[in-house]
C-alpha cells in the first residue's frame, strides 16, 4: 500500500513539473496597457490604448520620445461594433497579447460620450476580474485618443502624466478626481448624476511633422453626466464653484478685488475649508442651508490700505467672501436654469436626512431640485498677511 502511495505521489509530481502552471503567463507575450481611449468611428466604439513592454525596464531620456522604435511605449488603435470586439481587434495589430490589469485612465470623447453615454464601457470595465474600478475616469474635447499620443513633459509615459495632473488639481480645487466606483456609485444615486474631469489639448508651437509634438493637457473644468449620459460641460470657474457645496476644497487660491478697487489683485491661499450643510424639507418645497468658513493666507496685496489695522483686514475678509458667494450661486443659477440637474449631490444628502426620498424617482428629484432654495453664509478669516504691513 505504501509502494502505490508513494508511485502515485511521484506521478503527480511529474505531472506537474512537465505540465508547468496551465494559466501562466509570459512577460515576453504581454503589453501592459496603462491608459485607454475611446472614441466614434463610423459609428464603431473606436479604442486606444498606450500600452508598454514589461521586459524593458526603466527607459532614459532617448526611450522617450515618442511612439516608435526605441519609445518605452506604443500607441495603437482598433475598431469594433463593441467595445470588447475593438479590444481583441488590437490583436490584429499589435503582436503581443494586451494585460489590463493595470490599466490606470481611460480618456472618453465629448462626442461618445454624448451620444453613446458610458454604461457599455463601464459593464467593459467591471465584468472582467482583470480590470480594475480604481481607474481614472476623464472627458475630453475632440479625438480621446490624441490625448494618448501627447508627448509626456516630465513624465515617462502620457498615461502616468495624465494621472498626476487629475491628482494636482487637488491644489487649485478647479477639476475632479472622479474614478470608476465612484462615477457607478453617484450614478446610481438618488440624483443620477456625477462629474467628470475635463481635458483638452493645447497648443503651443514645434515640430508639425513629430506626432505629439508642440502640445499640450490642459484641466479644462468638468463634464456633466446624468443618467450615465453626458449633458454639458463646466469651465474651471464653475468646476471650483460646484467643489465648495460638494464639499471637495481644501486649498487654493481666491482672487478679488479690495473695496473701492476694480481689478481682482489680492490674492488669499485657503490653508482650511470647514463646511456645514443642513437639508430642510417644507409644505412649500426645499430648502438647503450652507456654512462655509474659510481660513487662509494673504499672499498678494493689491490694495492701498494698511493692512496692519483691523478695519483692512476685516474689509479684505468681507471682500472675499464676497468674491467666493458670487462664484457659488452663479453655478447655483447654472445648474438650475440650465443645466436642470443637481450637479451637488444634494439628492443623496436628503434622502439621508429624510429616507423616504430614496424612492423617488430621478425625474422628479430633478423638479423638485429646480425649486431648491440655497441659503448661503460664507465666513472667511485671514490668519496672516505676510512680513509686509503696508503695500509696495
Amino acid at each position: 500500500m505504501r509502494k502505490l502511495s508513494a508511485m502515485v505521489l511521484l506521478f503527480v509530481l511529474a505531472l506537474i513539473t512537465v505540465s508547468g502552471c496551465w494559466s501562466r503567463r509570459e512577460l515576453n507575450h504581454l503589453t501592459i496597457i496603462l491608459g485607454a481611449a475611446l472614441d466614434l468611428k463610423n459609428d464603431h466604439h473606436y479604442i486606444t490604448v498606450m500600452g508598454t513592454d514589461p521586459t524593458q525596464g526603466g527607459g532614459g531620456k532617448e526611450r522617450s520620445q515618442g511612439s516608435g522604435q526605441g519609445s518605452p511605449f506604443v500607441v495603437t488603435s482598433a475598431e469594433g461594433k463593441t467595445i470588447f470586439e475593438a479590444a481583441r481587434n488590437l490583436s490584429l495589430i499589435m503582436p503581443r497579447r494586451n494585460y489590463w490589469a493595470h490599466c490606470e485612465v481611460v480618456l472618453v470623447s465629448e462626442g461618445y460620450a454624448r451620444e453613446k453615454g458610458l454604461r457599455e464601457l463601464l459593464d467593459f470595465f467591471t465584468r472582467d476580474h482583470e480590470r480594475r474600478r480604481e481607474t481614472y475616469l476623464i472627458v475630453t474635447r475632440g479625438q480621446a485618443g490624441e490625448m494618448l499620443k501627447v508627448m509626456p513633459t516630465l513624465s515617462q509615459y502620457p498615461a502616468r502624466e495624465i494621472i498626476e495632473q487629475i491628482r494636482l488639481t487637488r491644489i487649485s480645487a478647479k477639476g475632479l478626481v472622479t474614478i470608476l466606483n465612484d462615477f457607478i456609485a453617484q450614478s446610481e444615486g438618488v440624483t443620477r448624476t456625477s462629474l467628470v474631469n475635463y481635458m483638452d489639448i493645447r497648443n503651443y508651437g514645434g515640430n508639425p511633422e513629430i506626432p505629439g509634438q508642440g502640445e499640450e493637457k490642459v484641466q479644462a473644468g468638468a463634464g456633466v453626466f446624468y443618467n450615465y449620459k453626458l449633458i454639458g460641460l463646466l469651465n474651471t470657474r464653475e468646476t471650483r464653484g460646484a467643489n465648495w457645496l460638494r464639499d471637495n476644497i481644501k486649498t487654493g487660491v481666491i482672487s478679488f478685488a479690495p473695496e473701492g478697487e476694480r481689478e481682482k489683485n489680492t490674492v488669499l491661499q485657503i490653508d482650511r475649508v470647514k463646511t456645514k450643510m443642513k437639508p430642510l424639507l417644507k409644505e412649500e418645497g426645499g430648502q438647503v442651508k450652507y456654512t462655509i468658513e474659510v481660513t487662509g493666507s494673504l499672499v498678494e496685496y493689491g490694495g492701498k490700505a494698511d493692512i496692519t489695522k483691523k478695519e483692512t483686514v476685516k474689509m479684505l475678509e468681507k471682500a472675499c467672501s464676497e468674491e467666493i458667494e458670487k462664484e457659488i450661486r452663479e453655478i447655483w443659477k447654472k445648474a438650475q436654469r440650465e443645466l436642470k440637474t443637481d450637479i451637488f449631490l444634494l439628492g443623496d444628502k436628503f434622502a439621508h436626512a429624510y429616507p423616504f426620498l430614496l424612492k423617488t424617482d430621478p425625474s422628479e428629484w430633478q423638479e423638485f431640485f429646480m425649486a431648491l432654495e440655497l441659503e448661503l453664509e460664507v465666513k472667511t478669516k485671514i490668519n496672516s498677511a505676510g512680513v509686509r504691513g503696508k503695500p509696495v
